[in-house]
C-alpha cells in the first residue's frame, strides 16, 4: 500500500492544491484513489477525485475507473482484455455526465511467426462509427509490411501500407501510401537514425 500527500501550485499567491493518493498493489490486481482540492487557501471548494480499479484473473484483465468533481462532472471507463495461445480480445466503452459515449472492441491474432491480424470496430452515441481490419506481416528480419483497411458511416473506405525497414545500427526508414474511396490520396516518408 502507498500513501502520497502534496501541495502544488505554491508559486500563486494566496493559492496551493492539495493532492493526496492511495495505492494498493495485491495479487488480484491494483487500485487507487486520489484527490485535488485547489485553492485550499482560498477555501475555493473546488475539487477532483480519480479511482481505478485493475482485476487479473489468470489470461483476463478486466480495468475500470472512475472520476467526478465539484460541478457535477463525471466520466467513467470500463475494459477488458482476454489472452489465449493465438489471439487476444479486447474491449472498452467510455461513459460522460453528457449522456456521450464511446465503445470499442479488437481481436488480434498471431497466425505464424511471420504474420499478425487484428480487427477491430469503434461506435460513438452521435452514430459515427468505424470498422478497421489490419495485417502485419513480417517480410524479413528488418522488414515489415502493415496493410490496413478502414471503413465508416459515411461509406468511406480508406487503403494504407506501410513498409518500415530497420537495418540496424539506430537507422529506420519507412515509405507509406494512403487512398480512400473519395479519390484522395497521400504518400509519406520517413527517416531516422538514433545515435548513443
Amino acid at each position: 500500500m502507498d500513501v502520497a500527500l502534496g501541495l502544488e501550485d505554491l508559486d500563486d499567491a494566496n493559492e496551493a492544491s492539495l493532492v493526496a493518493g492511495l495505492g494498493v498493489d495485491q495479487d488480484w490486481g491494483t487500485a487507487h484513489v486520489g484527490v485535488i482540492f485547489d485553492d485550499v487557501i482560498q477555501a475555493a471548494n473546488v475539487w477532483v477525485v480519480h479511482t481505478g480499479v485493475t482485476v487479473n484473473m489468470d489470461d483476463i484483465s478486466v480495468r475500470g475507473a472512475f472520476s467526478f468533481d465539484d460541478s457535477s462532472n463525471w466520466a467513467a471507463v470500463i475494459t477488458g482484455k482476454a489472452t489465449f495461445d493465438m489471439f487476444t480480445l479486447a474491449a472498452g466503452a467510455e461513459f460522460f455526465d453528457t449522456n456521450e459515449w464511446e465503445a470499442v472492441v479488437s481481436g488480434e491474432a498471431a497466425v505464424n511467426d511471420a504474420v499478425t491480424v487484428t480487427v477491430a470496430g469503434r461506435w460513438e452515441d452521435d452514430s459515427t462509427w468505424d470498422i478497421a481490419a489490419q495485417g502485419v506481416f513480417a517480410v524479413s528480419d528488418n522488414l515489415d509490411l502493415t496493410a490496413k483497411v478502414n471503413f465508416d458511416q459515411a461509406s468511406v473506405t480508406t487503403f494504407n501500407a506501410d513498409l518500415d525497414w530497420a537495418p540496424g545500427g539506430g537507422f529506420e526508414a519507412g515509405l507509406g501510401v494512403e487512398v480512400d474511396s473519395n479519390s484522395n490520396s497521400a504518400l509519406s516518408a520517413s527517416f531516422s537514425k538514433a545515435f548513443e
